[in-house]
């Protein structure tokens, strides 16, 4: 279980009134306020080709574990099990825990591990020529509207588009 997450929980803001809350089952143990991804678990095909074949248990969620997969930020504290259902919103503004200086304004990347939260998005500018080494660029996943400093235990307010 993530122990890192808002002690206070996924703290909404403002959605928009579109709040965008899928739900699917968790896999671990996710603490509400924690940034989950979903993942297929052992069973690769989990859908069908028509609605009537889906069910929330299709979709399962565990705390993130790079910088590259988030799907959202988990609503309520859940234990793992087969009929452990955890509520995921995809959009909305949220108080989310900072990994790190942000200033606002700047894109948000996920950051997981013992300070899982967010950090400000690194941008790669390719002005003229060839990129001559590779490497992984995380993934954007929302916008800070508010400022943070270095330091444990420091949150801003973000808006999350995942």
């Amino acid at each position: 279980m993530v122990s890192t997450a808002s002690p206070s929980g996924a703290q909404v803001i403002f959605d928009g009134a579109n709040p965008r809350i899928i739900q699917g089952v968790a896999a671990e143990d996710i603490l509400a306020g924690a940034l989950v991804v979903s993942s297929a678990g052992t069973t690769a095909q989990k859908v069908g080709s028509v609605t009537s074949t889906y069910s929330p248990q299709d979709i399962e969620f565990t705390a993130i574990k790079d910088g590259i997969h988030c799907n959202g930020i988990a609503l309520q504290t859940v234990s793992s099990g087969t009929t452990a259902y955890v509520s995921v919103a995809t959009r909305g503004t949220y108080l989310l825990r900072a990994a790190g200086i942000i200033s606002g304004g700047q894109p948000l990347s996920p950051v997981s591990g013992t300070t899982q939260g967010v950090a400000g998005a690194e941008v790669l500018t390719v002005t003229s020529g060839t990129v001559s080494s590779t490497g992984t660029v995380n993934t954007t996943i929302g916008r800070s509207l508010t400022n943070s400093a270095s330091g444990t235990n420091l949150y801003i307010l973000g808006t999350l588009s995942c």
